[in-house]
């Protein structure tokens, strides 16, 4: 098998499913709104601006950590930083689900936004020193599309939920938070293994 082809088998779908995952916990806060965080966590409050500060949040260490990322990229080993951030950014998706107020999910969002940072960049970084020019640009399409479907899928899973009252004390918006953040780490467990370094340290 071509070392192209591993590539193709091996990073690009981890790559590219992880952006859906992306896309899942960095999406679900306006679903978690429609399906009742808005009344639980007092986020309608003064026409929404809570939502708009949890949103603002998260932005702000994005960017922050992400320019830190960018920095740090080289110096790391891809096999185990992506998968790492990604049960991080998990993990913190789905501690969500047990906020009381509004002020632990803007300290969540926060840290949430300090997970993800690191991983477009990294997974950029790392497609650009296995594939050439020319066969780069369809693999970063393939791989950005990541996160619009994962935006589309928070949203269906979001609508399978609205199926659901609170059982056993259990609202809706909790169990996304739960699930897409479940969905995360299990999805980065294979990461350790499937995942190359750099041409450099990786023997294939």
């Amino acid at each position: 098998m071509s070392l192209r082809k591993r590539l193709d088998l091996r990073l690009l779908p981890w790559c590219a499913i992880g952006y859906i995952v992306n896309g899942l916990d960095r999406n679900n806060l306006t679903n978690a709104y429609v399906l009742g965080a808005d009344v639980d966590l007092k986020l309608n409050a003064d026409n929404g601006q809570p939502l708009a500060d949890a949103n603002l949040y998260f932005f702000v260490t994005y960017v922050v950590f992400q320019v830190i990322g960018n920095l740090l990229i080289p110096r790391l080993r891809p096999s185990i930083f992506l998968p790492t951030i990604m049960i991080a950014w998990g993990l913190v998706s789905s501690v969500m689900c047990f906020v009381t107020n509004k002020e632990q999910l803007f300290a969540l969002r926060a840290l949430l936004g300090v997970a993800e940072a690191g991983y477009y960049p990294a997974v950029i970084y790392l497609l650009g020193t296995w594939y050439t020019k020319s066969e780069l640009a369809f693999r970063i399409t393939i791989f950005t599309l990541g996160q619009q479907l994962g935006a589309a899928l928070s949203g269906t899973i979001s609508a399978l939920l609205l199926t659901y009252t609170k059982t056993d004390g259990i609202a809706p918006w909790r169990l996304l938070f739960g699930v897409e953040g479940l969905i995360a780490v299990a999805v980065a467990i294979p990461g350790f293994w499937l995942l190359p370094d750099f041409p450099t340290n990786t023997k294939w």
